[in-house]
């Protein structure tokens, strides 16, 4: 979660910076389009490229991105149309 100060900032500024935030949704990605190379067709989760294959996943697309495991401190603000801190 934030700290204080960052929760101050946030309501004095209107946004904090986040660290970290960007290799922590490389990760998320990273695992989700490991889980490519379980499936063989399109599922819910993945619209998949040409070629794809368990052994060699090729991932067009991952679909609702934003209701797939995010970092707990992070949320996707509709409103914004952004990733934005819990600040709840």
């Amino acid at each position: 979660m934030i700290s204080d100060a960052q929760l101050e900032a946030y309501r004095r500024d209107g946004f904090i910076v986040v660290a970290n935030l960007l290799s922590a949704l490389r990760q998320v990605i990273a695992e989700l389009v490991a889980g490519a190379a379980d499936v063989e067709t399109h599922t819910a989760i993945y619209d998949l490229e040409p070629g794809h294959s368990r052994a060699t996943p090729k991932v067009r697309r991952i679909k609702t991105p934003h209701t797939r495991c995010m970092p707990r401190s992070t949320r996707w603000c509709a409103a914004s149309r952004s990733w934005r801190c819990c600040v709840s």
